[in-house]
């Protein structure tokens, strides 16, 4: 999980199925920043339906707080727009 990633979720103004999903998300973003998870997790975790769910994402993502994305290993997720990865 990401600290800042959670921080920077929590501080959006959104509504509240789409703030639920973008905290559900930053639960599960990398120090990449990109949150990777499934939607039958994101499904169970949020208690919305499938119909919710979709869209709430294309809410989040119309809106640039998403955009489709792949982590570090090439796995398929949702890169958090708010986030940035530090730097070593």
């Amino acid at each position: 999980m990401s600290l800042e990633a959670s921080v920077w979720a929590d501080e959006q103004r959104l509504r509240p199925l789409p703030k639920l999903l973008l905290l559900m998300l930053a639960d599960s973003t990398g120090c990449d920043g990109v949150a990777v998870t499934s939607d039958d997790s994101l499904l169970r975790r949020t208690g919305m339906t499938p119909e919710e769910l979709e869209v709430a994402l294309k809410d989040l993502e119309a809106g640039g707080y998403i955009s489709p994305a792949q982590d570090i290993f090439g796995a398929d997720g949702w890169r958090m727009e708010g986030v940035t990865c530090p730097t070593s």
